[in-house]
């Protein structure tokens, strides 16, 4: 291989978190993490626990806690989950895992480029060399909507 760097895949840009920020993963069971980076496809986050079976479909929650923002019950299927090495006890491992969204409403893009511009350095840096965001904030609530209660 000889210092040859490996293909890139992925069709979105990733980006770096910058807090911890609550995610929820409901499937077969409950996930409750934090989010390490994200992209417009899909995002990465650590639990601690047992492994996630991979293919698993889901729904998942971001919550940030000083924000009106929120995304909630968005379509995924993990796509990889490992095993970090740090351990909070020896029955319990603390593992990262990968999962790919599946079709965005148009409502659950704006929330995520929104999130991206707010929660990461990168989205940051792009939104104010557009000097205007996209979205406007005034537009998110922290009121979950009435038929996903």
């Amino acid at each position: 291989m000889s210092g040859e760097k490996p293909v890139e895949r992925r069709k979105h840009r990733r980006f770096e978190v910058q807090n911890d920020i609550p995610v929820i993963l409901r499937s077969n069971d409950i996930k409750v993490g934090s989010v390490v980076d994200l992209s417009m496809g899909g995002l990465g986050f650590r639990y601690a626990g047992i492994e996630k079976p991979i293919g698993e479909s889901g729904k998942l929650s971001i919550l940030p806690d000083n924000d009106s923002f929120y995304l909630y019950k968005i379509q995924c299927k993990s796509v990889w989950d490992c095993r970090t090495g740090k351990d909070l006890h020896s029955f319990i491992g603390m593992r990262r895992c990968g999962v790919r969204f599946g079709e965005l409403t148009p409502d659950q893009k704006a929330r995520l480029e929104y999130f991206i511009e707010q929660h990461t350095s990168e989205g940051r840096k792009q939104a104010s060399s557009r000097k205007t965001s996209r979205v406007n904030s005034s537009f998110f609530t922290n009121v979950v909507p009435e038929n996903e209660q």
